[in-house]
């Protein structure tokens, strides 16, 4: 049978209901991400993204509850006191971000939702509102990149994950100037999207050379996603296993890699890359899994030996997302 956009929401819809029956603790839940959209399908998968706020503490932050292969629910938890200056939340990239889409809201006691975004959404696309948001992307990535500055001699899985996590930071900083920030699955295609509107395009094409290949012919996907799926497998052992990066979720990353890795490789290669990475660098650092992604990592040219250059061309990327931030303060009336 074939699941569509309707079924997964009377899903969501039976879901919270039961969640929801005579249960004072929940103040609001509503649904975010893809599935608000009209086309919420990657290959064959997709998730249920849920935000419930609880009026007391919740015992989980995030939740993965598996439907099936491809589909998951993917719930956020947050305790009502996180939400007691909505009008702070303006310059939250995230937290603020979640009300800025008109998400579906799925329960709402005492119109607790409704309070929330009339108090976050007034002004919060207001030129220094979204400047704000942008910025603290920036600020992190280029304080990372000065700590990655010590430790270029340092290559492993957190040195990379650091390299990654400041490409994405810099990538959502561009991405904050015209909307919200995106999910690694669909990171790539929407900064493409964003950087032709501001009219610097070249922002996109110099991510993909960050981490890229020129050439993916005979590139061994199959084989570096099984690869990728025992170093899952392995961290899922584990007590302290991210919920995003639980056995569960293999397919879910899988489908993405192989919905792109024709038409559009760099996108399919920055999901393996960062789902992996985050993977390795959350096992123990002697984990045998490793071995597998230092062999992937050498097989994209990422490797010690370019490390400190890749370093050198991620601050001339920084230094190009700086100017594109301060011309959009100019256009927008800030400067």
């Amino acid at each position: 049978m074939r699941v569509t956009r309707n079924m997964l929401l009377e899903t969501a819809r039976n879901y919270v209901k039961d969640q929801t029956f005579n249960n004072p603790d929940i103040a609001c839940v509503f649904l975010i991400g893809s599935l608000a959209g009209e086309n919420p399908f990657l290959g064959e998968s997709t998730d249920i993204d849920l935000v419930f706020i609880h009026n007391t503490e919740p015992a989980f932050s995030r939740e993965i509850y598996s439907l099936g292969d491809d589909f998951q629910f993917d719930i956020l938890h947050y305790p009502r006191r996180v939400f007691n200056q909505p009008k702070d939340l303006r310059q939250d990239p995230w937290l603020g971000c979640l009300f800025c889409d008109a998400p579906f809201v799925l329960y709402d006691s005492y119109h607790f939702y409704d309070y929330l975004r009339a108090g976050i959404f007034s002004n919060f696309f207001s030129p220094s509102n979204i400047y704000a948001r942008s910025q603290s992307f920036y600020t992190s990535a280029r304080d990372r990149w000065m700590n990655l500055q010590h430790q270029v001699d340092e290559f492993s899985a957190d040195t990379v994950y650091d390299y990654l996590l400041t490409l994405y930071d810099a990538g959502n900083c561009i991405i904050s100037l015209t909307g919200k920030p995106l999910p690694e699955r669909r990171f790539l295609s929407g900064l493409e999207t964003c950087t032709t509107y501001l009219g610097r395009p070249g922002l996109a094409s110099g991510m993909r050379d960050l981490y890229g290949l020129n050439d993916y012919t005979g590139f061994p996907w199959e084989t570096h996603l099984q690869q990728m799926n025992m170093a899952i497998a392995a961290l899922s052992e584990k007590s302290y296993c991210p919920p995003q990066f639980s056995s569960t979720r293999f397919r879910y990353y899988q489908q993405a890699v192989s919905f792109y890795q024709t038409e559009r490789p760099d996108e399919a290669l920055w999901i393996l890359f960062w789902v992996w990475t985050n993977v390795v660098h959350a096992l123990p650092k002697r984990a045998p899994e490793g071995k597998d992604w230092k062999s992937f990592c050498e097989q994209i040219n990422f490797t010690k030996d370019v490390f400190s250059l890749k370093i050198q061309q991620l601050d001339s990327y920084l230094e190009a997302v700086d100017a594109t931030s301060i011309e959009w303060q100019r256009v927008s009336g800030l400067l």
